[in-house]
């Protein structure tokens, strides 16, 4: 009986001694899988993933049609600044120590095109922004009709070529207009136009509106102010004369902007009164 008591007790604590060795064993099977658990959620934390907006995403595909804009915008510039570079670059050859225009003709990257005709002593130069571009001095030009000229006459002295220059004093007693910067026109009216007069400097500025098509001047000699206030014109050794329409025909150069210097003569002529007065005041 002793036996048998004692052989019971010795299988039961094997049995119990082989539960506690179980459980030791899966105890750091399950400590490694909790610690992988909470290490995917850490990661996840710590990685979310990005989300945009329909705001973020419209403001990004704005950023990028600007830059795309931006670009295609700076190459057209790039362009026409490499035309006008060639077009200056054969002129000094051809007429040293002459100046050019760099603004007012360079908004036609792909039909700016330019020839000229004399010597350094009288010479046209002609810039062409309309039909296709073709090389400097090309024959086909002739045809063409020119957007702005340069003029160049030599006089036989210096009081002829002051002569030749169309300035105009402001006639005292007539209405007066403010157009800014303390510039103030005198207004008059004659043969079915209104003419706004004044001075800067060395220089007479006029402009002409057509009253039979009921054109006001004010707005253009307003612009002008105020471009010349940021921008300088040649300096002429006595006088120089601007004369600018309203409205003019693509057929005529009829707006102009002279200057004497020595005993030469310089006219810019244009069918834009802004142009002429951006290609006067950007000479190198």
């Amino acid at each position: 009986m002793k036996k048998r008591l004692i052989t019971v007790i010795a299988i039961m604590s094997l049995a119990l001694l082989g539960t506690a060795c179980h459980k030791q064993t899966d105890s750091p099977k399950e400590s490694t899988q909790s610690s992988k658990t909470t290490k995917k959620k850490s990661d996840t934390k710590k990685h979310p993933s990005k989300k945009f907006s329909s705001s973020e995403q419209q403001s990004n595909l704005s950023e990028q049609s600007s830059s795309s804009s931006k670009s295609q915008s700076q190459s057209s510039s790039s362009a026409v600044q490499g035309r006008l570079s060639m077009i200056t670059t054969a002129l000094r050859q051809a007429l040293p120590g002459e100046k050019f225009p760099q603004t007012g003709i360079d908004g036609h990257a792909a039909t700016l095109s330019s020839r000229y005709t004399g010597n350094q002593q009288n010479y046209v130069v002609y810039y062409y922004t309309s039909g296709d571009a073709v090389d400097f001095n090309d024959d086909r030009l002739v045809n063409r009709q020119a957007a702005l000229t340069l003029q160049k006459i030599t006089y036989s002295s210096v009081s002829a070529a002051q002569n030749a220059i169309d300035y105009r004093e402001p006639s005292s007693g007539l209405p007066k207009v403010d157009l800014g910067t303390d510039i103030f026109a005198t207004k008059e009216g004659a043969a079915g136009s209104t003419y706004l007069n004044w001075t800067e400097g060395r220089w007479s500025l006029v402009t002409r509106a057509s009253s039979v098509n009921n054109e006001v001047g004010e707005p253009l000699a307003k612009k002008v102010v105020a471009l010349l206030h940021t921008k300088m014109l040649p300096i002429p050794d006595q006088h120089g004369a601007i004369n600018l329409y309203v409205s003019s025909s693509a057929a005529s150069r009829t707006n102009t902007v002279s200057w004497s210097k020595g005993n030469a003569v310089y006219t810019i002529a244009a069918v834009d009164p802004i142009m002429a007065i951006e290609a006067a005041t950007s000479l190198e």
